[in-house]
């Protein structure tokens, strides 16, 4: 089932303005602006097929959330309150940080 853009945005910012919930129409604006993917060079020439549709993926999204999942590598790394404030001691904040 799918609701007209406009009918959703006035259902989001009518909750929004009644405290219901905490996300305002400016993601769901974000999220309609995004751009439609378009895989088709990738199944011609690579014979690549997903494995995955949107709704597994973003429920795997949301599951690793929840779980706070985390990986070896630097953008999955772990992090803590405590470590942030110890990097900014240590190197400054990130927005004057250098590239070494």
């Amino acid at each position: 089932m799918t609701a007209p853009s406009a009918v959703v945005r006035a259902a989001m910012s009518a909750a929004w303005h009644a405290h219901l919930q905490q996300v305002d129409i400016g993601w769901l604006d974000m999220g309609f602006a995004l751009p439609t993917l378009d895989t088709t060079r990738a199944r011609t020439e690579l014979n690549w097929a997903p494995t995955k549709d949107g709704p597994q993926v973003l429920a795997e999204v949301i599951e690793g959330m929840r779980e706070a999942a985390s990986g070896r590598t630097p953008v999955l790394r772990p992090r803590t309150v405590l470590g942030a404030l110890g990097d900014a001691i240590r190197r400054g904040p990130v927005a004057v940080r250098r590239r070494p």
